[in-house]
């Protein structure tokens, strides 16, 4: 479960563990507007009153495209 916060960033709950959240920075600077997560809940993309976007992935070191394969 994914929440936002009034302090401008995102917190992950494990639903079996609720009393320990993984907090993650939005890196914006206004009110959030609007959160989703990333298809295969590898990250989120969260929008603010000013129009930015910013995208954050769960795990840090992941990269774009890292193991997966190509289907033609």
């Amino acid at each position: 479960m994914l929440i936002a916060t009034n302090t401008l960033q995102v917190a992950q709950y494990d639903i079996r563990q609720f009393d320990r959240p993984q907090v993650f920075d939005t890196n914006l600077n206004y009110s959030l507007r609007c959160m989703r997560t990333l298809r295969g809940d590898e990250g989120f993309a969260t929008s603010c009153i000013e129009g930015r976007v910013s995208i954050g992935y769960f795990a840090p070191n992941t990269s774009v495209g890292e193991g997966r394969e190509n289907n033609p």
